[in-house]
């Protein structure tokens, strides 16, 4: 299992490799080759969501009878890896976690050599949900954090609970690290924004949350900064 995801994830690898070599050696728009495949592909698998973020309106969307199925997933991607190959995809919704189907669907995914992760805002795994995460041969998990500030993470989620439900995720996460042998899978991100911050203020949040993640250790989980 995990030497066949190695190769997957070496082929895309290889493809990214390619395509920043020959940017470099053509200049913008006049290449002479066709165009390469696309390397990354987005899915919003749902607009349903449980959170009310002020800054976006999904969570105003209601149940979609025209969703895709799963099976009409499958179709989709199994068409997506005829055309492109090795490709990276990532869902985002949404909250992707909402669809009962959505580990049915990333094992699908994992089973036919396609890199895939997943954006969630974390609310909704628990210790089995994790479990299921892990066992469902995801590649990566990006879980959004709006702030280490509990109070301004949960306003700018519209939930007074959110802080503390995705604090819970990166736990769980965690709890089910040391279950592969070549490599803890998913790989967990914790996005946080920088906007607004002293610097001593940064430091000291992405302190607490490196420690949090248990980052002074080799372990399967890894902090970043960025923008969402």
């Amino acid at each position: 299992m995990q030497i066949t995801r190695f190769q997957h994830r070496t082929k895309l690898g290889i493809r990214y490799v390619r395509e920043y070599l020959l940017d470099e050696v053509s200049e913008g728009y006049g290449r002479s080759y066709l165009p390469s495949k696309p390397l990354d592909v987005i899915c919003e698998i749902s607009y349903v969501c449980n959170l009310e973020c002020p800054t976006c309106f999904r969570w105003t969307a209601k149940p979609d009878e025209h969703e895709l199925t799963a099976d009409q997933w499958k179709t989709a991607l199994t068409r997506l890896k005829q055309w492109l190959g090795t490709f990276n995809l990532t869902f985002t919704g949404g909250e992707p976690f909402l669809r009962k189907d959505i580990l049915e669907i990333f094992r699908f995914a994992a089973d036919n050599g396609i890199v895939t992760g997943v954006v969630s805002n974390g609310s909704l795994i628990d210790k089995e949900l994790a479990r299921k995460i892990v066992a469902s041969g995801l590649d990566g998990l990006t879980l959004s954090l709006n702030s280490m500030v509990p109070e301004i993470h949960n306003k700018t989620r519209g939930t007074n609970g959110a802080f503390n439900e995705v604090m819970r995720a990166i736990d769980n996460m965690q709890d089910r690290r040391g279950h592969f042998y070549y490599r803890k899978y998913p790989m967990a991100t914790a996005k946080t924004p920088m906007l607004h911050w002293g610097q001593a203020t940064m430091y000291k949040a992405l302190s607490t949350l490196l420690f949090r993640l248990d980052a002074a250790r080799e372990q399967p989980t890894s902090a970043g900064l960025g923008r969402r």
